[in-house]
């Protein structure tokens, strides 16, 4: 009688899935990826040897069951520091494209995810960890991240955490290391060229010319519309929104609220002096900041430089007001005494960046706190890119 060379063959095919798969973890994830799932292997062949012969049937189940949890905690938590996260959206910055209520999946893999260096940096284990903000910020900028298959992108939608608390955030990018951007009356220009983003919103004034009601005529589009007098409407839409409402027989006209000119006008016209101009969001900390004389709103500022890794700068009191959070969130304490620039307590005129940066902008532009607010943001900050939206 020949024994069944099937057990054999099961071997042989394990092995040949178990390694292959080994090695492009441990060449991705270098080791602390592959050292939790080595030992996880590693516990069950050991323990499933050590019980196959037990005399204690439960506890030998009981055993196997601890054992499963374990693997599938553990590959839960590979899972979202490695490939894929899913995050609820509270607020309504990112609307229409990310609801208030909304989730979204982040994926990793494109930009490389981050290894963690610390307890707080690993889901559901962080609970048992409380840190202030500066010091989440500060194992932040110790991170490696590992290899990605792209680079961050104009248009992407982005979870980065904030550079001024440790809250993650989801925003789009519209600029990034190398570009200088600048925005004139809610248009975005990035190195001189007009970038349209289909998808963000802006605040416009409406009026009909008498019949019918607007909001009759919205009722089931999930557009938010207020009436201001009698004709008069307020709401926001995105380009192709706007362009469908101007195409409408009984739309007299529209203007964008932060074009105080035509605004103006268009009141002037219309006899409509009690509508006014919303300006509750029209000031930005980082943008007053920079430019204290020419950030009048939040729809117009001059051209800004986001630096991109190892580009230099010259530091004098001109440039380290545009860029003093920049070099700040880069681990430095920037002083300035009597025209000298201190870091770190020393007066230094020159300075290399070592991140690329990125500026980032809700898609709600009337109600985002964004790089308007708290500037650029540094690479180590980002954590993935959004794959998947369900409102």
């Amino acid at each position: 009688m020949f024994k069944s060379s099937q057990p054999s063959k099961n071997k042989v095919l394990l092995l040949s899935l178990f390694v292959p798969f080994s090695i492009i973890m441990l060449l991705w994830t270098q080791w602390i990826g592959t050292l939790c799932y080595l030992f996880s292997v590693f516990l069950i062949v050991v323990v499933m040897r050590l019980l196959r012969k037990s005399s204690f049937p439960i506890l030998r189940d009981f055993i196997i069951i601890i054992l499963v949890l374990t693997v599938v905690f553990s590959s839960a938590i590979w899972i979202r520091i490695f490939v894929v996260e899913i995050f609820l959206i509270p607020t309504p910055s990112m609307a229409p494209t990310i609801r208030p209520g909304g989730r979204i999946i982040v994926e990793k893999i494109s930009y490389g995810p981050l290894k963690p260096i610390s307890l707080i940096q690993i889901p559901w284990l962080n609970a048992f960890s409380k840190m202030s903000c500066d010091s989440v910020l500060t194992y932040q900028r110790n991170q490696k991240r590992l290899s990605g298959c792209s680079s961050i992108k104009i248009g992407d939608v982005v979870v980065f955490t904030s550079p001024i608390n440790e809250q993650l955030l989801v925003k789009r990018c519209v600029a990034t290391g190398g570009d200088t951007i600048k925005m004139v009356e809610g248009e975005l220009f990035v190195n001189g060229n007009h970038v349209i983003c289909p998808e963000a919103i802006y605040p416009y004034l409406m009026y009909t010319n008498r019949s019918p009601d607007l909001l009759d005529h919205i009722k089931g589009k999930n557009l938010n519309a207020r009436k201001e007098r009698a004709f008069a409407y307020s709401l926001s839409l995105n380009e192709v929104q706007k362009a469908e409402f101007l195409e409408l027989e009984f739309i007299d006209s529209g203007v964008y609220f932060s074009k105080q000119k035509q605004f103006n006008m268009l009141v002037e016209k219309y006899d409509a002096s009690s509508i006014i101009l919303d300006t509750s969001v029209l000031n930005h900390k980082y943008l007053n900041e920079i430019y204290p004389d020419k950030c009048s709103n939040a729809y117009e500022f001059p051209p800004i430089y986001l630096p991109k890794r190892n580009d230099t700068i010259k530091l004098n009191e001109l440039s380290i007001r545009v860029y003093q959070r920049l070099i700040e969130s880069e681990g430095n304490r920037v002083k300035v005494t009597h025209g000298d620039v201190l870091l770190n307590g020393k007066i230094e005129y020159e300075y290399i960046f070592q991140n690329d940066f990125y500026f980032m902008m809700g898609d709600n532009r009337n109600n985002s706190l964004d790089s308007k607010d708290w500037g650029p943001v540094p690479e180590f900050m980002i954590l993935g890119k959004v794959l998947f939206i369900w409102n």
